[in-house]
């Protein structure tokens, strides 16, 4: 499992949504509401509505190990979701989605009036926080004392269901559905936008204050209004709080769901959703991720037109197609919950004790949301442009499914994914932010170096995508004498972790080649041989062209792509090889030229490129690869593409020089040029006999090439 560019560009292809069939029209009817086809989205005015816990998450951490414990915390969950479901039937408002300990629900009726809108959404809001404080604590105490807040902000929006079959989730799209979650504020507390406020009756009016702004819109507070307290108020608003009738309600969810029937296991494999439910949950060491696509609330909230909309709705179903291909293929996550136009993810694999696995991995997924949006996605989005910000944290959490068959929810509760949540908040587009323990187990020290600490526990990464981190470890790799190249599903990519990396040196001229003529060319005589390496040049390159040159000599040329090690293609060149009379023996090796960037690069001897435009890879008695066998055109072209990505860097420093004056350097180990290098190949290997080719590729016996040279330069 990896993130490779190529694959994920063919997969935005196959799954672009862009002859899906999307039908936006008003809502009018409840029935719409609840039935919502895939297809269909409806515009909504109303008043959405978080009612948040937000201490449950402590409850989890209180509860630590002890399975007891978190099974209550689990029960808790369930029947605190089932009330909550019964009171917003009782109240005719729309529930959208569960979110760990939070609810997010509509309320659209009247259509045709907001202020009546404004009102019954508070009420609810009311109804929510008392029946928390003054119902479920006391039924629940065994649990710990919980406290509510309540968010509300009114407005248009856009609701859909999005996803596949057993994966539809009814998200709403629009700034005052993501408002109502930010204007979330401490417990026991009923927060509102301004538009909410001044569309209230003078009696709820009176129970608020201005508390600065959120997003920049004014926010309204109310702090401990309950029913309970404001009798009063309730009947002038002709509201009924049954506490008692609550309380029994309560207390038989609570009996028909028994401890004894729960089951809490570790996940040892990966997690299948489907087999959650309130009696079957895991509890299991994992990173969360949150995920969250900044900038296309307000692409929605300017759409004027219902041809806007629907292009994106389709977006918006690409974006979240490939984030699910990212987290669940690429790398061994497991999505969770689609919130608006965010995501909730987890990364519980590897099992068991090797947390620093599960850390990697996820900062790789993370990187990999952050390449998909950057590299690809937002190439498809015309004159649009949209960003990610992304949250991870680690440590013990609470994975399990809640609500009726058919309609059950899927939840992530703990600290860590609490926590997760607000790392996501607090960054912005193109940024990754992870905790202490998370960054403690980057073994790569060029991923390591991509994050910056901000405080004692916090370490952000901006801009970090796989062709950012690949030109990183590549010239790190290449400066260090590692770099290499492998063939992954046929192509030629970089290997950042070679054992060894080969050593370019200023090789033989045209004329020497010239000097190498032989009466019989060697592919007549070794026609297999010749077909295979033109096979293997169909297969790594494109655009092939076999031919011989006026001197019979076997002459390939093609196009070949440049990929990092993440299969972004840095460029494309054309590269032509010439095959030696002898070829493959006696030493000989072909030699190759650059036919493109002619006007793009410039040729030097210190950036191993010769007059002629032949590239000096290696010395030829030096390369790691064996010419007599059938896989070394694949070799060949490994060290061609480990060669191009050093003159890359090389080239890239020559134009910095003129700015900055440094002088370039070649990025790794080399030979000397000429007959220095080929003297210090012959030392490392303790000589050579003068019967053996020499080093040098000319296919001459050493004894009759370069050996008396060196013996000469070695007695002076």
């Amino acid at each position: 499992m990896s993130w490779n560019e190529q694959d994920v560009r063919e997969r935005v292809a196959r799954n672009d949504f862009s002859d899906f069939e999307v039908n936006v029209a008003d809502l009018t009817r409840t029935i719409e509401f609840e039935n919502l086809g895939t297809k269909d989205v409806r515009r909504a005015a109303g008043a959405h509505l978080y009612s948040d816990v937000p201490n449950f998450h402590l409850a989890v951490q209180e509860a630590g190990d002890d399975k007891a414990k978190l099974k209550k915390v689990i029960r808790a969950a369930s029947v605190l979701r089932k009330v909550q479901g019964e009171l917003a039937e009782a109240y005719e408002i729309g529930q959208m989605q569960r979110q760990a300990a939070r609810f997010h629900a509509l309320c659209f009726k009247p259509y045709d009036d907001e202020a009546e809108r404004a009102k019954q959404a508070v009420c609810f809001g009311i109804t929510l926080n008392s029946y928390l404080h003054d119902v479920f604590n006391e039924v629940f105490s065994d649990v710990r004392n919980l406290t509510g807040s309540v968010g509300i902000a009114a407005g248009m929006s856009y609701i859909a269901n999005i996803g596949q079959r057993g994966e539809r989730e009814r998200i709403a799209l629009g700034s005052c559905a993501n408002l109502a979650a930010k204007v979330l504020d401490k417990g026991d507390t009923i927060n509102v936008t301004k538009e909410v406020y001044d569309a209230l009756p003078n009696c709820l009016q009176e129970h608020f204050s201005r508390m600065g702004t959120v997003a920049g819109v004014p926010r309204y507070q109310a702090h401990g209004l309950r029913w309970n307290r404001q009798k009063e108020l309730a009947e002038e608003l002709g509201v009924r709080f049954d506490a008692d009738r609550l309380r029994s309600q309560t207390e038989e969810h609570r009996d028909a769901l028994r401890l004894d029937d729960m089951q809490l296991t570790e996940a040892s494999v990966p997690i299948d959703l489907e087999l959650l439910t309130e009696r079957n949950s895991k509890h299991t060491s994992a990173v969360a991720i949150y995920a969250d696509l900044d900038g296309f609330t307000k692409y929605v909230q300017d759409a004027e037109q219902t041809e806007t909309v629907v292009s994106l709705v389709r977006i918006f179903h690409m974006i979240r197609a490939e984030f699910h291909a990212v987290l669940k293929s690429d790398f061994p996550g497991l999505v969770l919950q689609h919130q608006g136009d965010r995501v909730l993810a987890s990364i519980h694999m590897p099992n068991g004790d090797q947390i620093d696995k599960r850390c990697q991995t996820a900062v790789d997924a993370a990187i990999g949301l952050q390449s998909s949006m950057e590299q690809v996605l937002n190439e498809r989005l015309g004159n649009r442009e949209l960003h990610v910000a992304v949250g991870l944290d680690v440590g013990k959490t609470l994975i399990t499914r809640l609500g009726k068959k058919g309609r059950r929810q899927a939840i992530c509760l703990g600290s860590k994914v609490h926590h997760a949540e607000k790392l996501q908040l607090r960054s912005g587009p193109q940024q990754i932010r992870i905790t202490g323990n998370i960054y403690n187990t980057l073994n790569d020290e060029v991923l390591a170096k991509q994050f910056h600490q901000v405080n004692d526990d916090e370490y952000v990464a901006t801009g970090l995508t796989f062709l950012k981190l690949d030109e990183l470890a590549e010239e790190h790799a290449a400066r260090a004498g590692s770099l290499g190249s492998v063939v992954v599903q046929g192509h030629v990519q970089c290997d950042p972790h070679a054992s060894r990396s080969q050593r370019p040196w200023a090789t033989m001229t045209e004329q020497d080649l010239m000097k190498s003529a032989y009466a019989r060319p060697w592919f007549v005589q070794n026609a297999t041989r010749w077909t295979i390496e033109q096979e293997h040049a169909h297969q790594l390159m494109d655009n092939v062209h076999v031919s011989t040159t006026p001197d019979h000599r076997g002459q390939i040329e093609g196009s070949f792509a440049l990929r990092s090690h993440h299969g972004h293609i840095y460029d494309v060149f054309r590269i032509r090889l010439i095959y030696p009379p002898r070829f493959p023996y006696d030493g000989q090796v072909p030699k190759v030229y650059l036919d493109s960037h002619r006007n793009r690069w410039v040729r030097t001897i210190d950036g191993h490129i010769q007059d002629d435009w032949g590239l000096c890879l290696f010395v030829p008695g030096d390369s790691d690869i064996d010419f007599s066998q059938a896989d070394a055109f694949c070799k060949l072209l490994g060290a061609i593409h480990e060669f191009l990505i050093k003159e890359r860097i090389y080239q890239r420093d020559l134009v910095r020089w003129e700015v900055l004056g440094i002088p370039p350097k070649w990025p790794g180990d080399e030979r000397p040029h000429g007959v220095q290098g080929i003297a210090e190949v012959v030392r490392e290997r303790g000589g050579i006999d003068g019967g053996e080719p020499c080093t040098c590729g000319s296919g001459r016996k050493f004894k009759h090439c370069h050996g008396p040279i060196l013996k000469g330069n070695h007695a002076s």
